[in-house]
Protein backbone atom coordinates (compact mmCIF):
# COMPACT_ATOMS: atom_id res chain seq x y z
CA UNK A 1 0.00 0.00 0.00
CA UNK A 2 1.17 3.70 -0.91
CA UNK A 3 0.38 4.60 2.54
CA UNK A 4 2.61 2.35 4.65
CA UNK A 5 5.20 3.82 2.61
CA UNK A 6 4.75 7.16 1.39
CA UNK A 7 4.82 10.37 2.71
CA UNK A 8 1.02 10.88 2.26
CA UNK A 9 1.43 14.88 1.81
CA UNK A 10 4.40 15.26 -0.27
CA UNK A 11 4.32 11.63 -1.99
CA UNK A 12 7.74 10.58 -1.16
CA UNK A 13 8.76 7.60 0.77
CA UNK A 14 8.42 7.88 4.30
CA UNK A 15 11.19 7.93 7.18
CA UNK A 16 10.73 4.41 7.52
CA UNK A 17 11.00 3.20 4.00
CA UNK A 18 14.11 6.09 3.27
CA UNK A 19 16.07 4.52 6.29
CA UNK A 20 15.04 1.10 5.66
CA UNK A 21 16.35 1.31 2.25
CA UNK A 22 19.60 3.00 3.22
CA UNK A 23 20.19 0.26 5.39
CA UNK A 24 19.51 -2.59 2.46
CA UNK A 25 22.47 -0.41 0.30
CA UNK A 26 24.88 -0.64 2.89
CA UNK A 27 24.04 -4.19 4.10
CA UNK A 28 24.54 -5.12 0.38
CA UNK A 29 28.11 -4.30 -0.37
CA UNK A 30 27.30 -1.21 -1.85
CA UNK A 31 30.58 -0.19 0.18
CA UNK A 32 32.81 -1.19 -2.63
CA UNK A 33 31.20 1.99 -4.03
CA UNK A 34 30.75 5.17 -1.94
CA UNK A 35 27.38 6.30 -0.78
CA UNK A 36 26.21 9.47 -0.52
CA UNK A 37 23.71 11.06 1.88
CA UNK A 38 22.18 14.85 1.28
CA UNK A 39 19.57 15.75 4.26
CA UNK A 40 17.59 19.19 2.94
CA UNK A 41 16.68 21.14 5.43
CA UNK A 42 13.97 23.45 4.50
CA UNK A 43 15.18 27.05 6.11
CA UNK A 44 12.69 29.68 8.36
CA UNK A 45 9.67 27.26 7.62
CA UNK A 46 8.12 27.46 11.10
CA UNK A 47 8.03 31.77 9.83
CA UNK A 48 6.31 30.41 7.00
CA UNK A 49 3.81 28.83 9.06
CA UNK A 50 3.54 31.70 11.06
CA UNK A 51 3.37 33.97 8.29
CA UNK A 52 1.18 32.26 5.29
CA UNK A 53 -0.30 29.26 7.70
CA UNK A 54 -0.35 25.37 7.76
CA UNK A 55 -1.90 24.74 4.59
CA UNK A 56 0.51 27.04 2.57
CA UNK A 57 3.30 25.42 4.66
CA UNK A 58 1.89 22.14 3.10
CA UNK A 59 1.84 23.70 -0.52
CA UNK A 60 5.77 24.43 0.25
CA UNK A 61 6.35 21.08 0.97
CA UNK A 62 4.59 19.32 -1.88
CA UNK A 63 6.52 21.65 -4.41
CA UNK A 64 9.76 21.46 -2.50
CA UNK A 65 9.24 17.64 -2.89
CA UNK A 66 8.81 17.65 -6.04
CA UNK A 67 11.28 20.37 -6.85
CA UNK A 68 13.69 17.32 -4.95
CA UNK A 69 12.57 14.74 -7.23
CA UNK A 70 13.20 16.91 -10.89
CA UNK A 71 16.95 17.50 -9.53
CA UNK A 72 18.09 13.89 -8.72
CA UNK A 73 19.25 10.96 -10.41
CA UNK A 74 17.09 7.94 -11.36
CA UNK A 75 19.32 5.81 -9.32
CA UNK A 76 18.54 8.02 -6.15
CA UNK A 77 16.08 8.00 -3.46
CA UNK A 78 14.58 10.54 -1.44
CA UNK A 79 11.82 10.16 1.80
CA UNK A 80 10.48 12.36 3.94
CA UNK A 81 12.92 12.57 7.09
CA UNK A 82 11.40 15.02 9.40
CA UNK A 83 9.09 17.92 9.41
CA UNK A 84 11.03 20.07 7.22
CA UNK A 85 13.75 17.80 5.85
CA UNK A 86 13.74 15.34 3.73
CA UNK A 87 16.54 12.56 3.11
CA UNK A 88 18.63 11.98 -0.19
CA UNK A 89 20.11 8.59 -0.64
CA UNK A 90 22.35 8.42 -3.49
CA UNK A 91 24.61 5.40 -4.41
CA UNK A 92 27.86 4.82 -6.17
CA UNK A 93 27.77 8.97 -5.98
CA UNK A 94 31.43 10.55 -4.33
CA UNK A 95 31.60 13.83 -2.10
CA UNK A 96 32.35 15.61 -5.72
CA UNK A 97 29.29 14.64 -7.18
CA UNK A 98 27.56 14.61 -3.83
CA UNK A 99 28.26 18.38 -4.00
CA UNK A 100 27.25 19.07 -6.96
CA UNK A 101 23.88 17.01 -6.38
CA UNK A 102 23.18 19.11 -3.17
CA UNK A 103 23.89 22.09 -5.36
CA UNK A 104 21.32 21.77 -7.73
CA UNK A 105 18.54 20.77 -5.25
CA UNK A 106 19.67 23.62 -3.21
CA UNK A 107 19.77 25.81 -6.19
CA UNK A 108 15.51 24.24 -7.77
CA UNK A 109 14.37 24.75 -4.30
CA UNK A 110 15.36 28.85 -3.62
CA UNK A 111 15.12 29.41 -7.85
CA UNK A 112 11.36 30.50 -7.50
CA UNK A 113 8.92 31.83 -5.03
CA UNK A 114 5.98 29.09 -4.05
CA UNK A 115 2.72 30.39 -5.21
CA UNK A 116 0.17 29.93 -2.78
CA UNK A 117 -3.20 31.39 -2.36
CA UNK A 118 -1.78 34.75 -4.08
CA UNK A 119 1.60 34.50 -2.25
CA UNK A 120 4.84 33.83 -3.36
CA UNK A 121 6.57 32.39 -0.46
CA UNK A 122 10.25 32.58 -1.19
CA UNK A 123 11.79 29.53 -0.09
CA UNK A 124 15.29 28.47 0.40
CA UNK A 125 17.24 25.27 2.04
CA UNK A 126 20.79 24.50 3.75
CA UNK A 127 22.12 20.73 2.85
CA UNK A 128 24.50 18.80 4.48
CA UNK A 129 26.44 15.73 2.60
CA UNK A 130 27.65 12.96 4.53
CA UNK A 131 29.69 10.07 2.06
CA UNK A 132 30.59 6.52 3.33
CA UNK A 133 33.90 4.78 1.25
CA UNK A 134 33.02 2.22 3.40
CA UNK A 135 33.21 3.71 7.11
CA UNK A 136 30.36 4.19 9.12
CA UNK A 137 27.10 2.53 9.68
CA UNK A 138 23.16 3.88 9.16
CA UNK A 139 23.66 5.77 12.47
CA UNK A 140 26.69 7.18 12.04
CA UNK A 141 25.89 8.44 8.59
CA UNK A 142 22.65 10.17 9.64
CA UNK A 143 24.33 11.81 12.27
CA UNK A 144 27.44 12.95 10.38
CA UNK A 145 24.59 14.38 7.42
CA UNK A 146 22.24 16.03 10.63
CA UNK A 147 25.65 17.95 11.62
CA UNK A 148 26.56 19.21 8.52
CA UNK A 149 22.80 20.64 8.04
CA UNK A 150 22.69 22.51 10.93
CA UNK A 151 26.36 23.53 10.12
CA UNK A 152 24.75 25.32 7.17
CA UNK A 153 22.26 27.12 8.67
CA UNK A 154 24.40 28.25 11.36
CA UNK A 155 26.55 29.39 8.75
CA UNK A 156 24.51 31.75 7.24
CA UNK A 157 21.32 29.19 5.38
CA UNK A 158 20.85 28.42 1.60
CA UNK A 159 23.98 26.39 1.73
CA UNK A 160 25.79 23.32 1.15
CA UNK A 161 27.83 22.06 4.20
CA UNK A 162 29.74 18.35 4.13
CA UNK A 163 30.77 16.13 6.77
CA UNK A 164 34.46 16.22 6.88
CA UNK A 165 36.23 12.51 7.19
CA UNK A 166 36.93 13.39 10.91
CA UNK A 167 33.31 13.58 11.87
CA UNK A 168 32.61 10.02 10.11
CA UNK A 169 35.60 8.67 12.10
CA UNK A 170 34.65 10.31 15.46
CA UNK A 171 31.50 8.74 14.97
CA UNK A 172 32.26 5.70 14.57
CA UNK A 173 34.72 5.10 17.43
CA UNK A 174 32.27 7.45 19.63
CA UNK A 175 30.38 3.89 20.71
CA UNK A 176 33.89 2.29 21.80
CA UNK A 177 34.30 4.98 23.16
CA UNK A 178 31.56 5.61 25.76
CA UNK A 179 32.28 1.86 26.51
CA UNK A 180 35.34 2.35 27.57
CA UNK A 181 34.34 5.85 29.72
CA UNK A 182 31.36 3.73 31.02
CA UNK A 183 33.24 0.75 32.46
Amino acid sequence: LFSNTHDILTGVWNRETILSFLNRQLARGSQAKPLSLLLVSLDLFKGIIEAHGPFAAEAVLREVAHRIRGSMRATDSVGRYGGKEFLIVAPACDSDSAWGAAERVRAAISAQAVDVFASAIPITASVGIATSNGNGNAPQLLRAVEGAAYRAKRAGRNRVEIAELEELEKESTAPARAARTNA
